[in-house]
């Protein structure tokens, strides 16, 4: 049985990534109002309003029901969240062994989220040196010809943005510029899409850092801040903040000045348990974090 606050749900997912106003999907078949209230799980449309709105998205309607009947959505969320939290610890070698055993389980996952599981056993195969840049690149970019009805454009540009990481740690700076412009150039207006636009530009600041051009990395770097503070997302405040201060040093500022955006990084490293993190921090800055003693 469907799910109707699932159904309307992916409804209005899919109607925003193809860039539709209510109105404009509503044209011709319905009211706007009633269209409202089906993304919203008040009630369930009739088998020709479904036909019609499907036709509307291109897709075809057998597509709501075999993504909206499958059991595995608490499941897939369950698994995307583990990896995200061992992506963002770098625990790449463990991220690896639960990819690669869920892959080998060969559960009927959506197609969906089987190109995000081989996507993340990609990236933590090239982190951990099993496979180079290029052939990870090479991987990535047969993931993005993989295109089916309703596939997440969202998830393309994560995998863009992987692709723009591997050129930027190999000093291939201006494609990489490029595909993070690209990126930051989407006009997509989901809380998703302004977690990834941050994290597009946390990683444009590290390159220009990277480039030596530390002023425009810093530009980049608070505007980050001020978009993850706006926005309620903490996910890489602390790595913002290690970056300022890094930077903060670079442009020879105060002391003081440096020490604030460390201590700002040490904050949210421990609130978001983010342990390597914390540690790669006192190790290397920990003259800006020890206490003055006075006497």
């Amino acid at each position: 049985m469907l799910d109707k606050q699932r159904l309307g749900s992916e409804i209005k997912r899919i109607r925003k990534a193809k860039k539709l106003t209510q109105n404009q999907l509503a044209e011709g078949m319905c009211s706007q109002s009633e269209i409202s209230r089906i993304e919203a799980g008040e009630f369930y449309p009739s088998i020709d309003l479904l036909y019609l709105i499907a036709n509307k998205l291109q897709l075809s309607v057998n597509y709501f029901f075999e993504i909206l009947t499958h059991e595995q959505a608490e499941e897939t969320k369950t698994i995307k969240n583990k990896i995200w939290a061992m992506s963002s610890n770098k625990s790449y070698k463990k991220l690896l062994q639960y990819v690669e055993k869920l892959l080998l389980e060969e559960k009927n996952f959506h197609p969906e989220t089987k190109k995000f599981l081989l996507w993340q056993n990609y990236m933590a195969a090239y982190y951990l040196k099993r496979i180079d840049a290029d052939n990870c690149k090479t991987e990535l970019l047969l993931l993005l010809r993989k295109k089916m009805p309703g596939m997440d454009n969202l998830l393309n540009l994560h995998i863009k943005n992987s692709i723009a990481n591997i050129y930027a740690e190999n000093n291939f700076f201006n494609k990489s510029i490029e595909i993070y412009q690209s990126i930051l150039d989407e006009d997509l207006n989901t809380q998703e899409a302004e977690n990834l636009k941050i994290k597009v530009i946390y990683n444009f600041g590290k390159l220009l850092y990277l480039k030596k051009d530390y002023a425009s990395s810093l530009l980049y770097t608070d505007q980050g801040i001020k978009i993850s503070i706006e926005t309620a997302n903490m996910s890489l405040l602390g790595q913002f903040y290690y970056q300022r201060g890094s930077l903060l040093e670079e442009l020879d500022f105060s002391f003081e000045d440096i020490t604030s955006s460390y201590k700002s990084a040490q904050f949210f490293f421990g609130l978001l348990n983010l342990d390597l993190y914390t540690n790669i921090l006192l190790e290397n800055k920990s003259n800006y974090l020890l206490e003055k003693i006075t006497t």
